[in-house]
């Protein structure tokens, strides 16, 4: 059965990048374009991992990462933080609240992701 890949991602041409990368992959992934939607789309149909970016519209990616993680519903599914953010200080704070690890955009190419999504799955 293929796996559920909610990214809650602001950047529609990175989101469709991921999207496709992991569709490719064979993943089911949905877009959210802001923390909100997120929020809803994870309630709604709760995915197997999620992809959050901190800077989002309407809601902050840590905002929603806190919402998540406190919702005993949702709270198991693994969160990747994918963000441009990369002081030392929101890093340790994602994993503080639960994250299971932390992209550096700049730094990532599509086939990191697609093992890093794969690695988040199988902890």
């Amino acid at each position: 059965m293929k796996k559920n890949i909610l990214i809650i991602e602001n950047d529609e041409y990175l989101a469709n990048i991921y999207n496709k990368k992991l569709t490719g992959d064979g993943f089911n992934a949905v877009i959210a374009r802001d923390g909100n939607s997120g929020l809803r789309a994870a309630t709604k149909s709760p995915p197997d991992l999620i992809i959050l970016e901190l800077l989002l519209p309407r809601k902050p990616g840590v905002e929603v990462l806190k919402e998540l993680k406190a919702d005993g519903n949702l709270k198991m599914i693994p969160v990747i933080i994918s963000s441009d953010l990369s002081e030392k200080e929101m890093i340790n704070e994602c994993f503080r609240l639960g994250a299971v690890d932390f992209i550096i955009k700049a730094h990532i190419n599509l086939s990191e992701l697609s093992l890093r999504v794969k690695r988040a799955l199988n902890q």
